[in-house]
């Protein structure tokens, strides 16, 4: 038994000393590479106004407190350099003005914890941006001209607009799931000249739409025109 733990413990200290050696060797091909790769004559990249600020800084604390240790001599390093920053920035400075989204979160935000007493942070958020973009759809709405030319239908909605009535009218109480993969099938199972087809519609959708809008920015402007002179 004690032979069987004695020959265990060789092989595991073999296999040691050979990783070992495995990662010496690699290190050492690493190194070597570096050296070959690089020019000596090459100029080095500047250290950043951080490091030369801390290898000053190193140096002051380090006389000042002997036998300090790593990690709060960095910190004492990083409290300084944050120090110094707020010496340098200039308090009258403007400060960048908050988006309309953070300005009505703020205000959503203590109404919503007025009326909801204890509601979760995650809950919060999620109604903020649910009312946000009610907001947004709204105004959306009442910006919108009904006048305005729609944008017509691509050829494959064209398509999906009449496979659709034809696939509802063949499978009633068919899911919209279940449709839409139906209608995506059979458009790939056109052939060339089939997609073509629906292709000529859109473009003649879209030239009609082109001249729609030509007419009606005319119109828009002369309307605009006519207000501002009166």
């Amino acid at each position: 038994m004690m032979k069987l733990q004695k020959q265990e413990a060789l092989q595991m200290l073999k296999k040691k000393e050979k990783t070992e050696y495995i990662i010496k060797k690699t290190k050492e091909k690493r190194q070597k590479k570096k050296q070959q790769n690089s020019d000596p004559n090459k100029p080095k990249k500047p250290a950043s106004s951080f490091l030369l600020f801390s290898k000053e800084a190193r140096k002051t604390l380090m006389q000042e407190r002997q036998g300090i240790n790593n990690s709060t001599l960095n910190a004492l390093i990083s409290e300084k350099r944050q120090k110094k920053k707020q010496q340098n920035s200039d308090p009258n400075k403007p400060k960048k003005p908050a988006s309309s989204f953070l300005l009505f979160s703020k205000e959503a935000r203590k109404t919503l914890m007025q009326e909801r007493q204890g509601i979760n942070n995650s809950t919060l958020n999620a109604l903020i941006s649910v009312k946000w973009k009610e907001k947004r759809q709204k105004k959306k709405q009442q910006n919108s001209d009904p006048n305005k030319p729609k944008k017509p239908a691509s050829s494959f909605l064209l398509f999906s607009k009449e496979a659709r009535k034809t696939l509802m009218q063949e499978r009633q109480g068919i899911n919209n799931s279940t449709l839409n993969a139906l209608i995506s099938v059979k458009w790939k199972e056109l052939s060339e000249e089939e997609k073509n087809g629906w292709n000529a519609k859109a473009v003649e959708a879209m030239e009609a739409y082109k001249k729609e809008l030509e007419e009606y920015n005319k119109t828009a402007a002369a309307a605009a025109e006519n207000k501002q002179q009166q």
